[in-house]
This record gives C-alpha cells, structure tokens and sequence, in this order.
C-alpha cells in the first residue's frame, strides 16, 4: 500500500489543482467550538472546571500550577541543559528583533509637521502549549521568551493537564527558564475561552498566543473580536521541494518529523524527479519501524500525505507558494536563490543540512507559525506580536497653519466639518505666528547625545593655575611626553611643504607595508585611520545599527561608548564591582549572550585601570561568540614593556587566524609618542580585510602624519627607550603614592590610578593650583579616584614635588 498519495501537478487542470489545494486540510469544528466558549464566558471557573473534567479528566479545584509544585518540578539533566541551550538560541534571536523596535525615525511630513512610531508592549498576554500525546516544553521557549524580550506585564500559559492534574516536569522546568508569571491548567478550546473572556480567577488578557490543535485554532478565531491572536496556527505542516540529487532518507524523515505531531498533520514532497519520489516512498515504512511514533505517522501521510511530481523546480515553486505551508525545506540545486522567491511560508529551511526540526528547537527562530494556507497573510510569533504600535505626530502653528487647507478640502468631501473645523481653528490661532522647525527632527537619531568631556587646553589650565602655559604638567593626559621622537622630528624637518597641497597615497600602501612588518602580517589586514578615535567610530558604525546591542566593560575609554551611542546602539555597561576587581570574561560573555550584542569592546591594557587580559581570557571570550570582538590595544606595547614579554606576544592579533570576529585596534600615539599626528590603525583577521578595505576613508592619515609615521616605525629601538624611561617614570610616581599612603591600582600603562587619604576633588584642586592637571572620577566604582599620567623630565619633577605637597 502506498504512504504518500502520488500527484502530477502538470497533468492537472487549475480545477484539478484547487480541489487537492483544498483537500489537504480538515475541516474544523466550528459549531462545537461555539459550545465551550459559550459555557465558559457565562459560566466562569465552574464551566472551566467541568470541561477540565470532561475532556482531560482531571477534576481541579484550583486552576493553576503551585508554587511548589512549580519550583519542585525537575528533569533529567541532559534535558535540562538542551532547554536551557534551546533558550539562550532563542533568546538571542528574539533579542535582535527587539532590539530593531526599539528605534524611532521621526518623518517630517511637512513644513512644521513631524510624525513617527512608537512600539509598546502589552500588558497581559496568554499562550497556549499544547498537550496530549507528547508535552511540549519547546512551545513555552518560544512564547514566553519573546514575550519577556518585549517587556509583556505578565504571562500566563495554559496547558492540558494529566488526568491526575498535573503538568509535564519539561514544562514547568521550561516555563522556569523563561520567566512564566502562571500557569493555568486547561486546555482545548476552554482554555482559550478562559484567558479570552476571564473566569473568577482567571483574569482575561489582551492577546492569545500559540498553536494547537483545529479546535484550539477554531476557538482562537472565534474569540478574536473581542482579544486579539497571534495567529491561525493549527495541525504541522511541511512541504520539501528537492532534486534528483536530494538524499531520500533525510527527506523521509522530515516528513515523518511531522507526521508525528498528530493525524492532522501535512507533510508533502515536490521533485521533478519520479525516482526521487519513489526513493522517498519506500523509505518511509523503513525509517518508521524504528521510530516509537513511526506507525501512527505512517497513518497521518497516508491521510494528509502526497508527493507530487512537477516538471522542473519552478513549477515545483509554484506549488510551494500554492500550498503556502507552515515549514518550507529546500533540499535542490540552487536553494538558497530558490529561498527568495518563495513568497508564501510560515519557515523556510535552506539546503539538506537544515533539517525543519532544527528550527522547532534549536536554531532560535520561532516555531510557532501561520498554517493552513495562512502564511499568504500572516507571520509567525516574533516580539513585535507581543506589542504594538502607537502612531505619533506634533505640529507646531506654522505646521496647523499648512496643512489646514488639505484637511478642509478632505473633510468638506467627506461631509465631517467638524474635522474641518478643529483644524482651522488652530490655524486661525496661528495666523501670524512666527515659530521654526526644530532640525533635530531631521536626524536619524533625534534624541540628545552624550559628548566625549574634553580636557581644557593647556592655555586655559595655565590661567586657572596662575603658571606659564609652558610649566603646565599635562598628567592628566595619557600622552608619552619628552617632545618628538628624534627620527619624528628629523622627519618633519625633512618633509617637502609642496606635498601638503597634493593628496596623499589613498591606499597607504607604504604605511600599511611598514605596520604590517612590524606585526607579521600581511598588510591588507592592516586599516590605517586619523587616530583610535576614527577606527572606533568605523567599527562602530559596521558592527551597530539602531537598537542594536553593544557591550562595555567599565570604567574604560569613554569613545567607546559615545560612538555606538550616536550610532543609536543600545549601551551595555557591565561596571566593575570596585577598580581593582576586573570583570570576568565569563561574565561579559554571559552578558553579551544575553543581550544578543553584536559587538563586545575590551581595552587591553585597560584605561583608566592599567590592568589587562591574559590572552588566553580573550581567546574564552570570543571563541564561538556570535559578536564581533574588538580589543583596543593601544597600550599594549607598555604592557609588554613592562614585564619583558616578547613584543606582539600578548597581543590578540594571534587569535585572529582562529578566531574571524576578533579586531584589534591600535595607535602610535602611546607606543611611539605621536598624539598629535593622530595615526591608529585596525587589525582584521584575513576574511574581513576587503571588507575594512572597502569601507575605510582613503584620506583621513594626512601626508605629514604619514611621512612621520614611517620614520616612528622605522626607529623601533628609539621608540621602546621612549617607552622604557616612562615606565620608569610610573614606577617612581607609584612608589612615592604608595608612600603617601594612598590606594594604588597596579598598572602596565603609561599611567598610575591612585585614591588619595584626603578628598579626590581637594587634592585636584590643590593640584592644579601648582600647575598639575590629573583626571578625577566622580562617579560609579572611581568616584574617589584620581589618575596620574607618568611624565618625564623636567615634568616628572614638578609632577613628584606637587604631590608631596598636597598629599602629605
């Protein structure tokens, strides 16, 4: 006996072709379905529990789950580890949808007419998880996940109980993981009536979510006049269009996958190849034999089962965008341009290597989808469903005053001069009013923004301190100090002005061949750019969109931070418990997990703290983390300096031939004193390097910073003696704060992080009235903390000598 009904789509007329169209679905009890929801809006908990008796043979007295049993509840842990992975797969998928809700675009429309979209979440929401033959711990991932990811008031599922009333341990362990507020024992179309209409104890909500079997789905529609639904989610369905060349095995078990949900389900193969078909057929029964569920799926494809022979792989489109299923798998040649003209799917699943169980799971997509032809209109569960949209518009006089001849004319047509009226009104009252468009409006991002708090010059602290511009002592700086490198100053000495009227080399061929042999790598994966400054904003901007996550070890580099802010990124910020305590990477990439980020800065060694990560701490954080991590290492070479390491041995451009999301950002402005020159440049692993290429600015290194720049690196021994003497400079300023009784933070920078015995803000003062800036911290973990750049001679000494007198 044949499993799969054999159809030929092209010896069919378009008749022919709606009546199996139409046949492929049962037919759903309406009239029964009218009944419960009947006796359970007038008859309330005690209906509710009449029903429970009647179809699930439990008799409750209370609806709900306890707390106890709740929290009691345990599985194997295998189990528990898969729900927990399933989770945070789901969560980060969810996370990124959520994140893209978050932004507002204000349009102006008009002269003094702004509008814009404001997305809320419900208040209260209900999700149906089906039971029955199996407990479907799955289907609460993916309803309460999203919902929580929204910012939803409260979420109660509901769910068949056993005849002894109580609920699968998976469920309550699953509801547990992603933050159910309750629970409601009751299932079918009662539950539904329930959480639509409210009962004595259930209190109704605003919206019905997840799928079930044709009653769920009838009740669902039923009710959705007075609350709103997610969906018409009904029986699985799936539909695999494959080649000659597809393995039949893995599509038989795709639609046994299926088929084992329940007798209403759909599975259906398409090929151009009768082989194919044939292949699949008779592996069918074989691969069910070993299945517990096998005979039982066998019967639901010889029901709702057909496999369909089309001339070719378009026709075979047709049939999937005619079908419109729940799940669409491709198992052909050219799956993934297939993918975009498939118009009408729940799901689609790309290529023979993405199984549809895959997503039901794993993957972190939603598989709680539109069904019975529904996917021509409607979309599966997402964090937009549990929300909504709220329409925004502010019209200044002169805005009222525009468009009042537009709303008359509509409204006069209309026969609503009322609506006429109210505008004129206002526009009478405008009349002569003179008011201008704020141009703000006109941002991509129009909210206010946080600038980088820029040091005061050395002219303005000369002032403030009373002392010569040229005895101000810039420790509050991080800059290397002791003038220009002699190879930096015979190079501007030497530089041709007549190049400064020409452009410079835009591919900076020279500059990335010199930096990239200093490195050992190939120079493509080399991008210069005008400062650190530059290369954070480019990252920034290549990494982060509106809304997106990015997250931020703090205190450090403030740039970070005011970047992805005017990117409109969303900030993380994981503080430090107290300054000396550095964030675990464990936790930053738990963080960054959760919140779904797509980039993670760490500066390595840190500023302000002076610490840094070993690199096998970079290598756990990054390995396998679906976000770009980039680690600022502008101060790596003092780090390296200051405990005799190899140079370039710490650094995480060693990990990126392993690891493809680790940048590297660096500068010469630390290792080789050239703050002024702003020269930084990036270091991306081999297969984003044409990226970086393609999306740098080719002029921003001005030819001077250039010239300067290849004669820094060509006098390496120079610049490290630079680097030695200052770090023998923040070990006396070390010393001396340690013997002033002051907390002091060990540092591989060129700077010293200190907490002074009297009041940080007493002691900058005091400081500063000698003519010695420091950089104090106000808030967070640092409040309380000053910062003292290392300095050289003639500065180390006015340095040394104002801290002895204020400290002591």
């Amino acid at each position: 006996m044949s499993t799969l009904r054999r159809v030929a789509w092209n010896s069919m007329d378009e008749n022919a072709r709606r009546s199996w169209l139409g046949e492929l679905r049962p037919a759903e009890p309406e009239a029964d379905v009218s009944h419960i929801l009947s006796a359970v809006r007038e008859g309330g908990d005690v209906a509710l529990r009449e029903l429970t008796v009647r179809f699930d043979g439990a008799d409750l007295q209370d609806p709900w789950v306890s707390r106890a049993d709740w929290e009691a509840a345990s599985v194997e842990p295998p189990l528990e580890i898969a729900l927990k992975d399933a989770a945070a797969s789901i969560g980060r998928y969810h996370a990124e949808q959520r994140n893209a809700l978050r932004q507002e675009r204000r349009v102006r429309t008009a002269p003094g007419v702004t509008a814009w979209r404001r997305w809320q979440p419900i208040s209260r929401a209900g999700g149906y998880v089906p039971g029955g033959r199996a407990a479907y711990a799955s289907s609460v991932l993916m309803l309460a996940i999203p919902a929580r990811l929204a910012g939803v008031d409260e979420l109660i599922i509901a769910t068949p109980p056993g005849p002894d009333g109580s609920i699968a341990p998976s469920v309550l362990v699953a509801a547990r993981i992603a933050g159910v507020d309750r629970i409601l024992r009751a299932g079918g179309a009662q539950a539904i009536a329930a959480l639509a209409y409210g009962t004595e104890s259930v209190p109704a909500v605003d919206k019905i979510f997840g799928a079930g079997n044709a009653w769920v789905t009838a009740a669902k529609r039923a009710v959705s006049s007075r609350v709103a639904i997610d969906l018409p989610a009904g029986p699985s369905e799936c539909i695999v269009l494959a080649d000659g060349a597809a393995d039949a095995e893995f599509i038989a078990l795709d639609l046994l996958a299926q088929s084992e949900h329940g007798p209403d389900s759909v599975a259906i193969v398409v090929s151009g190849d009768a082989l194919l078909l044939d292949a699949v057929e008779a592996a069918l029964p074989r691969l069910a034999a070993d299945l517990a569920t096998g005979a039982r799926a066998l019967e639901t494809l010889r029901n709702h089962g057909a496999a369909v022979l089309v001339a070719d792989l378009p026709t075979g489109l047709e049939v999937i965008n005619a079908v419109a299923a729940e799940h669409v798998s491709l198992q052909c040649a050219g799956a993934d341009a297939l993918a975009a003209e498939v118009r009408h799917a729940g799901a689609v699943f790309i290529g023979p290597w993405s199984p549809i169980a895959a997503g039901d799971y794993a993957t972190g997509t939603n598989h709680v989808l539109p069904t019975g032809s529904a996917a021509r209109a409607w979309s599966g569960v997402g964090v937009e469903s549990f929300g909504r949209w709220t329409e925004v518009q502010r019209l200044s006089p002169s805005g009222a005053l525009h468009i009042s001849p537009t709303v008359a004319a509509i409204a006069a047509a209309e026969g609503l001069p009322a609506h006429a009226a109210s505008v004129r009104a206002r526009a009478d009252g405008a009349a002569g009013a003179i008011d201008v468009d704020d141009p703000i409006d006109l941002f991509r991002r129009p909210e206010p923004v946080i600038p980088y708090p820029a040091e005061p010059s050395d002219e303005e602290l000369a002032t403030r301190s009373g002392v010569a511009v040229d005895a101000v002592v810039r420790a509050d700086m991080n800059t290397l100090g002791g003038g220009p490198l002699p190879a930096v100053a015979g190079a501007l000495e030497g530089f041709d002005a007549r190049r400064t009227t020409e452009y410079g080399d835009l591919a900076y061929v020279r500059l990335r061949a010199a930096l990239g042999e200093r490195l050992g790598v190939d120079p493509r994966r080399v991008v210069p750019g005008a400062g650190a400054d530059e290369l954070i904003r480019l990252v920034t901007t290549q990494a982060l969109g509106a809304g997106d996550a990015v997250v931020i070890p703090t205190p450090t580099f403030a740039m970070f931070a005011v970047e992805a802010r005017l990117a409109g990124a969303r900030v993380v910020d994981l503080p430090r418990s107290a300054p000396a305590c550095r964030q675990r990477v464990g936790e930053i990439r738990a963080l960054a997990e959760r919140e779904a980020a797509r980039l993670v800065w760490i500066c390595s060694p840190n500023n302000p703290t002076g610490d840094a990560y070993p690199l096998e701490e970079t290598r756990m954080l990054a390995a396998g983390l679906p976000a770009l991590v980039c680690v600022d290492e502008v101060y790596l070479e003092f780090g390296e300096d200051s405990i005799g390491a190899t140079p370039g041995s710490t650094s995480a451009i060693n990990l990126q031939d392993e690891l493809a999301n680790v940048l590297v950002l660096r500068s010469l402005s630390k290792s080789h004193g050239m703050a002024g020159a702003r020269v930084g440049y990036l270091v991306v692993p081999d297969q984003l390097a044409e990226r970086f290429d393609g999306v740098r600015l080719p002029l921003s290194v001005a030819s001077t910073s250039e010239a300067i720049a290849l004669a820094a690196l060509a006098d390496e021994p120079g610049a490290r003696d630079r680097r030695r003497a200052v770090i023998g400079a923040r070990d006396r300023l070390s010393s001396l704060l340690n013997e002033m009784g002051c907390d002091v933070l060990p540092s591989v920078t060129n700077s010293v992080v200190f907490r002074p015995l009297i009041e940080a803000a007493a002691a900058d003062a005091a400081l500063l009235s000698r003519g010695v800036a420091v950089r104090r911290f106000d808030t967070g973990p640092m409040a309380g903390w000053l910062r003292a750049t290392a300095r050289l001679e003639p500065e180390e000494s006015r340095l040394l000598s104002a801290l002895k007198e204020v400290l002591s």
